[in-house]
C-alpha cells in the first residue's frame, strides 16, 4: 500500500513538472512575441519608415526637375512639402488610397501624406486640403501639434510646399483643434477647398479659422490668396484633429514673418466638449462682416 501511494505522488509530482514546464514554456513564447513586437513598433517600423522615405528624398533633392522623376515613381505624387524643424519633409499623393499606403503603394501603418479627395489640384483650388498620421515616433504629421506652442511657431512660421503645378512658401494664419465627432458639439466643415466666386464664403472661413486659433499670427489675408490647410489625429478628446492653415506668400512679398508680434490668443473658440472636460468659457462669436464693421479683424487685407 505504501509503495502504491508513493508511486502516486511521483507520477503526480511528474504532471505538476510537466503542466510547469508547458506554462513556463508559453510564457516565454508570448514574451518573446511581446519584446519582438515592440522592437518592431519602436525600432524596426520607424526605420523602415525613414529608410523608405531617405530614398524618395534623395530623388526628389538630386534632380533638376523632382517631379518629372517622382511621376515615374508613382503618378499620383502631387505635391512636396517641408517644414524645417520637423521631420516633415514628404511627397504628397493623391487621395485616401494613401491612408495606409506608401508611395509604393505597399501597406504601411504611416500611411502617406495625402491631398484629400475632394480637393481637385487641376482645378486651382483656393485651399489645398492635406492629411497625414500622428505617429508615436514624431514622424508624418505629428509635429503639426507642436505648432500650438508659442515658441515653436515663432522658430518655423514657414514652410514650404509645392505642387506639380507651382512652387510656393506658405505662411501660417492658424492652428487649431477641432472635432469630428457631433456628440462633442457643433462641427466645423474646414474641410473646405472651394468657395464662392465673391469671396465672401471664403472671408468667412478665413473667420471661422482664425477664432478657433491657439496662436495669433502676425500674417495678413486678402480674399484672393490662397490657402493650404493640414490636418492630423489630436488626442485631447476622442476624434479630435489638430489643424494647421498656411497662405501662400505672394508674388513679391518678404518671405519672412515678424513672429515678435506673435502672442497666444485671448480666448480661442474649441469645440463644446473642451470646455467641458478643461473648463473655460466659450467666446461670443459672430461672423466676418460683423467682426469686420465693429473693428475686430486684424488680419484682413483689402484689395
Amino acid at each position: 500500500m505504501k509503495k502504491m501511494i508513493h508511486c502516486k505522488k511521483h507520477t503526480n509530482s511528474k504532471k505538476k513538472k510537466v503542466l510547469y514546464n508547458i506554462l513556463f514554456f508559453i510564457a516565454l513564447i508570448a514574451f518573446i512575441i511581446s519584446a519582438y513586437m515592440l522592437i518592431k513598433i519602436l525600432i524596426l517600423d520607424p526605420n523602415a519608415n525613414k529608410d523608405l522615405n531617405k530614398e524618395i528624398q534623395d530623388v526628389h533633392y538630386s534632380e533638376p526637375s523632382p517631379f518629372e522623376k517622382l511621376l515615374t515613381i508613382n503618378s499620383d505624387i502631387k505635391g512636396w512639402i517641408k517644414i524645417d524643424n520637423t521631420p516633415i519633409d514628404y511627397p504628397v499623393l493623391y487621395s485616401d488610397y494613401y491612408l495606409r499606403r506608401d508611395y509604393n503603394k505597399q501597406y504601411t501603418k504611416y500611411g502617406s501624406i495625402f491631398i484629400d479627395n475632394t480637393c481637385k489640384l487641376e482645378n486651382n483650388p483656393q485651399n489645398i486640403l492635406l492629411h497625414g498620421h500622428h505617429m508615436q515616433d514624431g514622424s508624418m504629421f505629428a509635429k503639426i501639434c507642436d505648432f500650438t506652442d508659442l515658441n515653436f511657431y515663432k522658430t518655423t512660421p514657414v514652410f514650404t510646399f509645392d505642387t506639380i503645378y507651382e512652387s510656393g512658401i506658405w505662411k501660417i494664419i492658424s492652428i487649431y483643434r477641432t472635432n469630428t465627432n457631433s456628440a462633442q458639439g457643433e462641427i466645423f466643415n474646414y474641410l473646405q477647398s472651394e468657395f464662392e466666386s465673391d469671396h465672401s464664403d471664403f472671408l468667412e472661413y478665413v473667420y471661422q479659422v482664425k477664432i478657433r486659433s491657439n496662436i495669433d499670427t502676425p500674417v495678413d489675408i486678402a480674399k484672393d490668396d490662397k490657402l493650404v490647410t493640414l490636418s492630423t489625429c489630436s488626442y485631447e478628446l476622442p476624434d479630435f484633429r489638430t489643424v494647421l492653415v498656411a497662405r501662400k506668400a505672394r508674388a513679391g512679398e518678404s518671405q519672412e514673418v515678424d513672429t515678435s508680434r506673435a502672442r497666444y490668443s485671448d480666448a480661442p473658440l474649441m469645440p463644446d466638449a473642451y470646455y467641458q472636460k478643461y473648463g473655460g468659457s466659450k467666446p461670443n462669436v459672430t461672423s466676418f462682416k460683423d467682426a469686420l464693421s465693429k473693428n475686430k479683424i486684424n488680419w484682413y487685407k483689402e484689395t
